[in-house]
């Protein structure tokens, strides 16, 4: 992940991010698709796209700060390596495809309620960080 990440001027993603998605592989899953909710710039999500080559990418993020550079950073580094989708949204409506794995960060309490909702809908992979 040398590559250079668009970014809001008010977000960084640090190492955590990069460990994450280590572990992540090394767990040797293949998914159908990835759904990163609270994407921020799209790190995590394009990143494990890359490697495992989904079918499908959805990066969800609340905060519309996110878009410009969600856009970007999927146009540098997907190219046609996947078929993704960019929502800015409330994680509440969301519904996503079967054999899915769930990203989730750790988000602010007003969207709690939100994300728990979606787990309990979802028998998918979850991951919390």
């Amino acid at each position: 992940m040398s590559e250079e990440y668009d970014q809001p001027d008010f977000y960084r993603f640090n190492e955590d991010s990069i460990r994450l998605v280590r572990w992540i592989l090394e767990q040797d899953l293949k998914p159908e698709n990835i759904l990163d909710l609270g994407a921020g710039s799209g790190v995590i999500g394009i990143e494990l796209a890359r490697s495992l080559k989904p079918k499908g990418l959805t990066l969800l993020e609340v905060q519309k700060e996110f878009l410009s550079s969600l856009e970007i950073n999927c146009r540098r580094f997907l190219h046609d390596i996947t078929n993704y989708s960019i929502q800015i949204d409330s994680f509440l409506y969301f519904h996503h495809p079967a054999n899915t794995i769930l990203l989730c960060q750790i988000l602010p309490i007003i969207y709690l309620v939100e994300v728990i909702l979606l787990i309990i809908l979802t028998a998918q992979l979850l991951v919390l960080f």
